[in-house]
Formats: structure tokens, sequence, C-alpha cells
């Protein structure tokens, strides 16, 4: 994808990673997942006695999933939409956004 992306200028988004730096002229951004966080978080339910077995879905407002901007193509972002991204990523820390989710 990255490679598809390069060869025709189009922007995209990495996952799971930073992945930034695979293509650093198209990727804008990457959601990054702390996969320890999520398993330190899992792990301090057993210790402290409260784990229940379930589907667990961490995200933003767990600080498990963050979004990290390409420095290289930070100034693209016109200014009116980052400060929208600032507000919703804000919203969701608070849990005042709740971020749609496939279910399965």
């Amino acid at each position: 994808v990255f490679q598809a992306a390069t060869e025709r200028q189009v922007l995209a988004f990495g996952t799971n990673k930073n992945q930034n730096d695979v293509a650093p002229n198209v990727i804008l951004a990457s959601a990054v997942i702390d996969i320890p966080r999520a398993f330190l978080t899992v792990a301090e339910e057993v210790k402290s006695h409260r784990f229940v077995a379930r589907v667990e879905k961490l995200g933003m407002k767990d600080g498990v999933v963050t979004l990290a901007i390409n420095p290289r193509l930070a100034a693209r972002i016109p200014t009116d939409v980052q400060a929208r991204l600032d507000a919703a990523r804000q919203q969701i820390v608070e849990g005042r956004l709740i971020v749609p989710a496939a279910e399965f």
C-alpha cells in the first residue's frame, strides 16, 4: 500500500505502530497501538482481583491508541483541520465523543 501511495503521490495512514518513517513522504499519520499498555491494564485488573473475562476494547480514552502525526507532513494539515483533530482527540479522551467500533 505504501509503495503504491508513493508511486501515485497520494497520502496514506499507518496503523498498529508508528509507520511514518516507512514512507515519510506519503504517510500523513499513524494510529499507534501500545500493546504493552493494554496488557498492563488487564494485568492490573487481575492483580487487584477485578478482572472479568470479556472482549476488551481499549482505545484513545484508555491511552492505548494514539495518533502520531508525521512531522515531515504536518504542515500539509490545514490549521482548522488540526484544531478539529485536537478537539476530537480531547473529546475522545474525556469520553464525550464515542468512536464507532465494528462488532465481531
